[in-house]
């Protein structure tokens, strides 16, 4: 069975905050696979654009049911996860501009490589690569301005 048809199957046994959670996850993940001009826009200027778009990822995926993935999936998910994580405080690719700087989302080897593997995702859930909703709210975020 292909992986959409699988992943298909999977949603329609699923309920509404199933299908809510992979949607937003979908979302995430289009963000991540954007170039840096996008990616800065779907936020709002008083929050750390680079943070966000690792958080909404993290979250997201966090609350997925893991088992509506098929392993080579998974294996994808796991792989840009890995490389947030590496980019992460503790990770070996840290340093502090990467998260600080917006200028690091258009000059950054590691945000291209996010980019990159963002679209491999994509690719292997067989998701659109296009850009997820501007407004936030329509990603089920809100975001409290200053």
């Amino acid at each position: 069975m292909s992986g959409v048809l699988a992943l298909e199957r999977t949603l329609m046994g699923k309920s509404a905050s199933e299908d809510w959670k992979l949607q937003r996850l979908r979302w995430s993940i289009q963000a991540l696979a954007m170039p840096a001009d996008i990616q800065l826009a779907l936020y709002p200027d008083f929050v750390v654009k680079a943070d966000e778009l690792a958080l909404e990822f993290d979250e997201n995926y966090e609350l997925v049911d893991r088992s509506t993935f098929e392993s080579s999936q998974l294996l994808a998910l796991d792989k840009l996860n890995g490389k947030l994580e590496a980019m992460s405080a503790e990770g070996t690719d840290y340093y502090e501009d990467l998260w600080f700087d917006e200028s690091e989302l258009f000059r950054s080897n590691h945000w291209e490589e996010v980019r990159e593997l963002a679209i491999a995702v994509l690719n292997t859930l067989r998701w659109p690569v296009e850009k997820p909703p501007e407004d936030p709210e329509d990603r089920g975020a809100t975001y409290v301005g200053r």
